[in-house]
């Protein structure tokens, strides 16, 4: 992904930027394929919410090593294996 994008899909999943009903959908059906992916691996992050660090696991694309719920929310994004995205 392209700095921006990343910028961009991190501010979506954040609320900073506000998801049309198109892009949430959208998101939701990508994850739907990640979630059931053999490629797809589950790590623990630390996120900062409110004023503590917490611990959440969060999905991540064992081959371009993108976090899914943030990758899923760009349009012009695809799966490294076209399950879902611009090149299916």
């Amino acid at each position: 992904m392209k700095i921006w994008l990343i910028l961009k899909a991190w501010m979506l999943r954040y609320g900073i930027l506000s998801k049309t009903k198109e892009v949430s959908r959208m998101s939701n059906q990508r994850l739907k394929e990640c979630e059931k992916c053999p490629e797809s691996k589950v790590s623990s992050i630390l996120e900062i919410i409110g004023e503590e660090g917490v611990y959440t696991d969060r999905l991540f694309c064992g081959i371009c090593k993108c976090p899914c719920v943030q990758k899923t929310l760009i349009k012009s994004e695809s799966c490294p294996i076209e399950k879902w995205g611009s090149k299916k």
